[in-house]
């Protein structure tokens, strides 16, 4: 919401041309008129806070639910589990991993959509059950070697925002095809994870 009033109010035709919609859709009946460089001032020292009711952030929820459900049911879904001995697969802050399927196609352009194909999803359901679900897939079964594991276990900490959770320290991950798994521990020092 910072960002939106920073956009808001970068310029003040921006700034101008929002009020005048808004006051031709009838928003600002009985509102006090500012001016674009009180309302300038006003975001820039950040002395507001935004708060937004639970409900609106439900409705958002569902809203994308409606769109995103048949997408999930036109998928083949494959149950991936890790070998015995394993630590398993892990899961993030952001644990759905939505992605093309050409690894040539990764990381070059936004994410794909829920719908399009040639895409998977990824989705961490435990330590001991990960789907993957793509369009072009027969569903089915399959238990993954350590290797296998990492790569899952690589997509979810390529997508997290801040946090990882696993069961130990002892988990594998690979950044990348080819790479031999790493060990979970390292992973604070990782320089592709680390951010600011």
């Amino acid at each position: 919401m910072n960002r939106i009033m920073e956009l808001a109010t970068a310029t003040k035709e921006r700034w101008e041309g929002q009020m005048k919609r808004m006051s031709e859709e009838g928003y600002l009946k009985d509102v006090k008129q500012i001016s674009y460089e009180q309302m300038r001032d006003f975001v820039k020292k950040k002395e507001y806070s935004v708060q937004l009711n639970t409900g609106f952030h439900i409705k958002s929820e569902l809203t994308g639910v409606d769109a995103i459900l048949p997408t999930l049911f036109d998928r083949k879904w494959i149950a991936l589990t890790p070998p015995k001995d394993s630590s398993g697969f892990i899961t993030s802050d952001h644990p759905v991993c939505l992605m093309f399927s050409d690894p040539a196609r990764r990381g070059k352009f936004h994410g794909p959509g829920h719908g399009i194909a040639g895409t998977e999803i990824i989705f961490p359901v435990g330590r001991r059950l990960a789907l993957v679900g793509a369009f072009e897939l027969q569903e089915d079964e399959r238990e993954l070697n350590e290797v296998g594991v990492a790569g899952v276990n690589g997509a979810i900490v390529a997508y997290a925002e801040r946090q990882v959770y696993a069961y130990d320290v002892d988990y594998t991950y690979s950044r990348q095809n080819n790479e031999a798994p790493r060990r979970g521990a390292e992973l604070v020092n990782d320089l592709l994870f680390r951010r600011r």
